[in-house]
């Protein structure tokens, strides 16, 4: 199966529900909580069984897909590109300044870098569909 057509089709996943889940099966579920949510957590294992049983792939096609989707990705944000996905979200490089911190154990004064980290911005059609309205 080619690469470009499993990336055209993870691609066009996005706009499905079904894809993004957790259904209710017998298979074991991981729940991670944090302070932020009580969301259940889907991992990449999981993730890419949803695909192949969504998409009719084997798993090692899904997982080729998704990788490569999540290789593209990560070189936009180190060339300093975004990516968009209308109606899921944007993924963009996002700059910290370098600041003054403290060392929590002897509260002494220490310098943090400038650096660039990875933001997602939710788009509409996303903040709805968790919202339930779509």
């Amino acid at each position: 199966m080619m690469l470009s057509r499993s990336l055209i089709l993870f691609v066009s996943l996005i706009s499905f529900a079904d894809a993004f889940v957790v259904r209710s099966s017998s298979r074991p579920q991981m729940m991670t909580l944090n302070a932020k949510s009580d969301a259940e957590s889907v991992r990449k294992k999981e993730f890419v069984a949803i695909m192949a049983e969504e998409l009719g792939y084997t798993k090692t096609d899904a997982e080729a897909a998704l990788n490569c989707v999540i290789d593209t990705i990560a070189e936009n944000l180190a060339d300093g590109k975004k990516t968009v996905f209308p109606g899921f979200g944007t993924f963009e490089p996002r700059s910290r300044s370098a600041r003054v911190g403290r060392n929590p154990k002897t509260g002494e004064k220490i310098e943090i870098k400038a650096s660039v980290g990875a933001g997602f911005s939710a788009a509409k059609g996303l903040k709805d569909r968790l919202n339930g309205r779509d």
